[in-house]
């Protein structure tokens, strides 16, 4: 989880702004923060990002990261109502992605590189920011 753990204390004041803008209070999202990483993470395990591959955008990726998240769950984990953890959910997973974005030129660079990169690279890399 360190890699998990390195992006919240990175960025945590940003994505709890972001989460307290979609209507958490702070107590809220910080317990919601965790559980949306863990979520990120089973998702882009689970195939989030191959399927993003074929050609779609940040956008495109989001939706697909988004339809793979027992949003249900988290929410009873946390006790809030399903509505307010999609919102958290839907605020959280872009911002991640453009995190994950700024670094070495991008997931498009990485999508279109050769010899050792694409796929495997991109994919690898999501694997150590969500600890997979």
């Amino acid at each position: 989880m360190e890699i998990i753990e390195n992006l919240i204390s990175e960025h945590g004041s940003s994505l709890m702004s972001t989460l307290t803008e979609s209507g958490f209070t702070a107590d809220q999202a910080q317990q919601f923060l965790p559980e949306a990483a863990q979520g990120m993470s089973d998702a882009i395990s689970g195939g989030g990002i191959s399927e993003f591959l074929s050609g779609g955008d940040e956008g495109d990726m989001a939706s697909t990261i988004m339809g793979k998240i027992d949003i249900e769950s988290i929410a009873s984990k946390i006790g809030i109502d399903s509505s307010l953890a999609s919102d958290g959910l839907t605020a959280l997973i872009p911002q991640v992605l453009a995190m994950m974005n700024s670094g070495g030129g991008g997931l498009s660079a990485l999508l279109g590189s050769e010899g050792g990169g694409g796929i495997g690279h991109v994919v690898g890399m999501a694997g150590k920011l969500f600890n997979k």
